[in-house]
């Protein structure tokens, strides 16, 4: 359902995708069926990692518990990471521990709620913690 109304960065159980916006729009199974039932958001991707990688695109899913996982296109992306941000900060309460998964790189990051600081703290963050598993 495209016009299935969502706020802003909300923080909805399950699966869900980000645009560059911060618009929300809630996956009622799995990611791929939603990309096939949706070509007009879709455009010409096929796949979680095309949505991810070409469009830009967050894929979040909420777990019980305060459980997150998100996927991203890469961690040097500003406006990825801002995104990221953003939602967390405005769900402080809602999440304990969040998975991140850059799709152009190997390797992921945890991140507690105590350790989200301010936005240039934590694009420092995750910067080094991709450095480290570089190494």
């Amino acid at each position: 359902m495209i016009n299935q109304k969502t706020q802003a960065f909300g923080f909805y159980h399950g699966a869900s995708w980000m645009d560059r916006e911060g618009k929300i729009y809630l996956v009622p199974g799995f990611h791929e069926e939603w990309i096939h039932a949706h070509p007009e958001l879709a455009q010409d991707c096929n796949s979680v990692l095309e949505m991810v990688l070409y469009k830009g695109w967050i894929s979040v899913v909420v777990f019980s518990q305060g459980y997150v996982e998100i996927c991203l296109n890469e961690i040097s992306d500003d406006t990825s990471t801002g995104l990221i941000y953003e939602f967390l900060l405005r769900n402080g309460e809602k999440w304990k521990n969040a998975l991140l998964m850059p799709m152009r790189e190997e390797g992921f990051i945890q991140i507690a709620r105590d350790e989200l600081g301010e936005v240039e703290d934590f694009r420092r963050h995750l910067r080094r913690a991709m450095e480290k598993k570089a190494n």
